[in-house]
């Protein structure tokens, strides 16, 4: 059952209502929530700093406007018309570049990749993804190409109500697009000044706003927030300089979920705050990105051996034996010459190996582990387990563990 407008707003205000201390309460303490942010520069192939390839400082000069914008620490905010003054806030979000991969490896948070075409449209934003993808739980990944017909698109969140999942709820496909020309601050794109709030726009969507218009352009729409005032336009391509009113009363022009011009674009209200914090303490992978790992300074230690993946390939279609495999990685800074490593089904142990070698830094390898049956077995877990290292204790416990379940499946012999 796809999750209807309804349903998520429901569940939005339910949580908002139910919350311990009310965002409204004078007690409410301040609860900055750090984000992991990954860039991908999807380029053509160009030389770095040139077309499609941006230059880090692009990227970082994105990051801080993101952060002035999310922060109110803009210098623009002066512009702010006087009667929105007492809803403008600061919305306790900070982005992060990522200090970590998703294999625990460090990271500068930005990464680039030759794209397997020139340009996406948004109907190929799982070619777009594919080309470089992090675990959306752990990082708002972001992606940066030549896009086709948009300036940026986002996902938008969805709740935990059990039954109900986003139209569109892949992990895989959960992530924020924008096109190169608008990351930052270009005056040369062609169409209106980018001063980077193409980005604080879509990301959000991602955490949950919508435009201030709702979704028909009419006085009848809106977007679920009280401060901010019923409007039936968007103000495409428009940067007012007086009062404009619809449906009524003035319009918030200035706010970042409308499409003026950016160098119209100056505040976020505090409904609007209480929104993206909901999600972030609720929704299904907005809620683990503030304790994400990738907000930590990497482990960095002499013997580190990890497991990177499991390999479980069925035999044949008539029984249930697996011949399972696991992919390991030297991620210390040590050669490492000897390992162990133990294989267990559920919490039985199968098979002890002990690995002679010569791996380097980085250096990876596949261990090849006995077939074992599931005959009969309700829910098997393969369990793979490094022990000593270089004959002593492994300096990186985090990576040791790593298991594949097969939940709700019997699988007998024929």
């Amino acid at each position: 059952q796809r999750e209807s407008i309804d349903q998520f707003e429901k569940w939005l205000s339910n949580k908002q209502r139910t919350a311990v201390t009310p965002f409204n309460s004078p007690i409410k303490t301040k609860e900055i929530l750090d984000i992991p942010v990954v860039f991908h520069v999807i380029h053509r192939g160009e030389n770095l700093g040139t077309g499609t390839n941006l230059p880090d400082e692009k990227i970082i000069e994105q990051l801080q406007i993101l952060n002035e914008d999310f922060r109110k620490l803009n210098d623009d905010q002066i512009l702010t018309p006087l009667e929105f003054l007492d809803v403008a806030t600061d919305t306790e979000i900070n982005f992060v570049l990522a200090k970590q991969d998703s294999e625990g490896l460090p990271s500068q948070g930005i990464t680039r990749q030759q794209g397997s075409q020139n340009t996406y449209n948004r109907s190929e934003e799982e070619i777009l993804y594919a080309e470089n993808y992090w675990p959306s739980e752990n990082y708002l990944n972001i992606y940066i190409a030549d896009l086709e017909d948009y300036l940026g698109w986002a996902t938008f969140p969805f709740s935990d109500l059990e039954g109900n999942i986003e139209i569109n709820n892949n992990r895989l496909l959960d992530g924020v697009a924008i096109d190169y020309k608008w990351l930052g601050i270009n005056e040369n794109t062609g169409s209106f000044n980018s001063y980077g709030r193409t980005l604080t726009h879509e990301i959000g969507h991602y955490f949950g706003l919508r435009h201030l218009w709702g979704n028909q352009q009419n006085c009848s729409t809106d977007d679920y927030c009280l401060d901010t005032p019923n409007q039936s336009t968007s103000y495409s391509g428009e940067c007012p300089t007086e009062t404009a009113i619809s449906c009524g009363t003035s319009d918030m022009y200035s706010n970042y979920m409308n499409y003026t011009d950016d160098a119209c674009m100056n505040i976020f209200t505090q409904n609007q705050k209480e929104r993206m914090h909901v999600v972030l303490n609720h929704s299904p992978r907005r809620n683990t990105l503030p304790q994400s790992p990738a907000l930590d300074n990497p482990i960095i230690t002499l013997n580190d051996l990890g497991i990177k993946t499991i390999i479980a390939t069925q035999l044949n279609d008539c029984n249930g034996f697996l011949l399972p495999k696991v992919v390991v990685r030297n991620y210390g800074t040590n050669v490492i010459e000897n390992f162990i490593i133990s294989f267990f089904l559920n919490d039985t142990l199968i098979e002890i190996i002990d690995i002679t070698g010569r791996y380097q830094p980085i250096a990876i390898d596949t261990i090849d582990f006995q077939a074992i049956s599931l005959d009969n077995l309700v829910d098997p877990v393969l369990n793979f387990r490094i022990g000593l290292v270089n004959q002593t204790e492994d300096g990186n416990q985090n990576n040791n563990l790593l298991s594949v379940s097969f939940s709700n499946k019997i699988t007998k012999s024929l």
